[in-house]
């Protein structure tokens, strides 16, 4: 499976380890780990940056618990829980999940003058980079209104939410 993402170029390399309690049972790397500049080649050791994988292991996981309990559907849109969308009132859950909501990829919040209840707003009065559905567009902001929708649903901080519905 990796060797075929690799041939149709879905990424340029892999590591991938699978273990139990007793430690690793298969290990295996290829491709590359950077190919620009220049190409340099996945290594055993090649080490990752894994911020993005609370959206992954927490988030992600926590939006499909919210929908395996019939809490939530990848098809409630931004209207539902927000009451101001600012034209983005029919972007579906699954735009948030798949990145094609048209939310830029990075808004600079931390240096806006706004609390953290703040942001959902301040996201979605910025200016979108395309219609919901025309471009993948890798957008940690989008995820950002997804954990304030599991928020809502919930009615818990996503911190206790991922604690209790996921690990």
């Amino acid at each position: 499976l990796l060797g075929d993402g690799m041939y149709h170029r879905a990424f340029p390399g892999y590591c991938a380890i699978i273990g139990t309690k007793n430690g690793a049972v298969f290990t295996s790397y290829g491709g590359m780990r950077q190919i620009f500049p220049e190409e340099e080649p996945m290594t055993a050791d090649t080490r990752f940056d894994l911020a993005s994988l609370s959206k992954v292991v927490g988030t992600t996981m926590a939006a499909l618990r919210a929908i395996d309990q019939g809490k939530l559907s990848l098809y409630d849109t931004l209207s539902d829980f927000f009451p101001a969308c600012y034209g983005r009132e029919d972007v579906p859950v699954i735009a948030l999940m798949t990145h094609t909501s048209g939310i830029a990829a990075h808004l600079p919040l931390y240096t806006m003058q706004i609390t953290r209840d703040e942001a959902a707003d301040a996201i979605l009065r910025s200016e979108p980079v395309c219609k919901c559905g025309e471009q993948t567009v890798y957008s940690g902001m989008g995820y950002i209104l997804l954990g304030k929708i599991l928020e809502q649903v919930y009615d818990m901080p996503l911190d206790q939410l991922v604690k209790q519905e996921v690990f």
